[in-house]
């Protein structure tokens, strides 16, 4: 399906502003009035598998329609388990904040959309253009996301890709982590399993499918404090 200005989503919240693509889906901005009040938020969208030429080859490789089905709903349930790990962290003010999801079926064939209505933020790529990063900067950032690194060790959560890409910041200076696995799930199973970009922040665990754990992500924090 597409997603244009004017759309109406979550019931009452429109399309007004393409954002951009990313490795994870399209961003827009939308907007709803309420009691006079205008409210903001971003709006993700995901498509899984990411176009229909993904399902062609599913069945050139010898898998039948049911279990084409079977399998892109598998990767569907994946895409909505990451998005309930966010959910459940709302409030922490460390973390993008996940507001809602919804999860649209085409019809006819085995394809999903997957919308998530999250805080409208600055990524830090924006954020630093134009901007001289100072050291008082960088120990801002080191401080705000090893807080957030503290709280998915405490819920055994592993992010697996803290880059500058899932990095944001909102008007008060704050930065976050967003995305979690979202861009993992919807890179491995769509079609796209490149992970230029992602690779230069990555530790040798996680490149070499090896056994690892949290340490991981502080691995990588500290190589986008480093590059920032």
């Amino acid at each position: 399906m597409n997603y244009q200005i004017g759309d109406t989503v979550f019931n009452d919240w429109e399309i007004v502003r393409y954002i951009g693509r990313g490795a994870s889906g399209v961003v827009y901005e939308i907007q709803k009035k309420e009691q006079g009040i205008l409210h903001t938020s971003a709006l993700k969208v995901l498509q899984i598998p990411s176009n229909e030429f993904v399902l062609d080859e599913l069945i050139k490789d010898g898998m039948d329609e049911r279990s084409v089905t079977d399998y892109i709903q598998s990767i569907v349930s994946e895409l909505e388990d990451e998005v309930r790990i966010m959910v459940s962290l709302k409030g922490f003010p460390y973390i993008v904040n996940c507001e809602d999801s919804s999860l649209i079926k085409h019809p006819g064939i085995a394809q999903w959309d997957v919308l998530i209505k999250m805080e409208l933020l600055t990524s830090f790529e924006e954020y630093r253009q134009g901007r001289d990063i100072t050291e008082k900067d960088i120990h801002t950032m080191a401080l705000h996301l090893t807080r957030a690194l503290k709280l998915f060790e405490q819920q055994k959560i592993i992010h697996r890709d803290i880059k500058p890409e899932n990095i944001f910041v909102n008007e008060y200076g704050i930065y976050k982590i967003g995305d979690f696995g979202i861009a993992r799930v919807y890179e491995n199973n769509s079609g796209t399993l490149s992970v230029k970009g992602t690779e230069y922040y990555m530790a040798p665990e996680v490149f070499f499918h090896q056994d690892y754990d949290h340490t991981v992500d502080i691995y990588s924090l500290g190589l986008v404090l480093y590059k920032a």
